[in-house]
């Protein structure tokens, strides 16, 4: 059984293999993760009649997001590592967004920008070709840049607010580049199996103007 874990934004929860999700636990407003994150889980495995040993491996979202809640589940699943002898995986929300629209472009020089929302008109945005992130995050917000720069490029989003600014700016852009990414925990199930070849402890990823 494979236990993912998101701490960037609240905590999300999810067991499963590739038959089935055995439970998801989801909760945006907690911010003491570090307090409750193993009794989450420990009284998740308890709903599911599961143990630590069933788990066979940990998958980590290691951002953009809550650096505190990242560094929490990366320790946890570190001492799960080490407890257990299992691999441990981390992905970045940019990487799922990439993998998961990787079909959508026929052109393969085809720039993609992807931004997440933080708050407010604040998004986090990356930059990738192919497989292959060109960028390193960073927070851009919508009224400082004149998004006509990336008129050539693909624009993917989590968030409706950046397609309505687009609109509301006039943006040359042609619609056939635009992309709404729908995130959820549960993305991960689908993920490749060459994703899942590399065995690396995660690291959280930094974004160069957040502070």
């Amino acid at each position: 059984m494979i236990l993912g874990i998101d701490c960037s934004n609240g905590l999300n929860l999810i067991f499963f293999d590739r038959q089935k999700i055995y439970y998801n636990y989801k909760n945006y407003k907690i911010i003491n993760t570090s307090e409750i994150l193993i009794t989450k889980i420990e009284n998740s495995l308890k709903k599911i009649k599961k143990n630590y040993n069933d788990l066979s491996k940990i998958i980590i979202i290691n951002g953009p997001g809550s650096f505190t809640g990242i560094r929490c589940s990366i320790t946890f699943a570190k001492m799960m590592r080490i407890s257990l002898s299992i691999p441990i995986y981390g992905y970045t929300k940019f990487e799922l967004a990439n993998f998961f629209l990787k079909p959508e472009l026929k052109n393969k020089n085809i720039k993609k920008r992807i931004f997440l929302h933080y708050q407010g008109e604040e998004f986090f945005h990356s930059c990738y070709r192919m497989n292959k992130c060109i960028s390193k995050p960073e927070i851009f917000n919508l009224s400082e840049y004149n998004l006509n720069n990336y008129k050539n490029d693909m624009l993917i989003s989590d968030n409706k607010l950046f397609f309505d600014y687009l609109k509301n700016e006039k943006n040359t852009q042609n619609p056939e580049m635009f992309s709404i990414f729908k995130y959820k925990l549960e993305n991960i199930l689908d993920l490749n199996k060459q994703y899942f070849q590399k065995k690396y402890i995660p690291q959280p990823i930094y974004v160069k103007n957040l502070f």
